[in-house]
């Protein structure tokens, strides 16, 4: 099912809607959910429907950018900053309006998903 759910979570992004990924309807195996819930945020689903409100943070936590990726994503709109056009670099890599664009939306999501307001000054 990877293909389907791929081009599925693909469409909706070049159309500008969010993609959310099936239930995981076994309430007792929490490991097999955030397995599948990581999966699906590979895949590009933007969130995943929980059955249950104990599925939640099992469901968060999977879709929450990691701390390596909100730093990357911050060195990218810090160079997009001082950029003298739409195309710089970082670390050596060339950097453009499309992964600018995604480093905005890593940012976001790790303002929505912080608990501590201290951290959220700082995205």
């Amino acid at each position: 099912m990877w293909y389907p759910r791929a081009v599925l979570a693909a469409a909706a992004a070049a159309a500008g809607l969010p993609a959310v990924d099936s239930p995981f309807f076994s309430l007792d195996a929490p490991a097999a959910l955030r397995q599948e819930a990581i999966e699906a945020a590979e895949l590009g689903f933007t969130g995943k429907v929980a059955i249950h409100p104990r599925q939640l943070p099992v469901i968060e936590e999977a879709f929450a950018p990691s701390r390596s990726d909100v730093e990357a994503a911050r060195a990218v709109l810090e160079a997009a900053a001082t950029a003298e056009g739409s195309i710089t670099t970082v670390n050596g890599a060339m950097v453009g309006p499309p992964l600018i664009t995604a480093a905005h939306a890593v940012v976001a999501r790790a303002h929505d998903t912080l608990t501590d307001p201290s951290e959220k000054a700082g995205c």
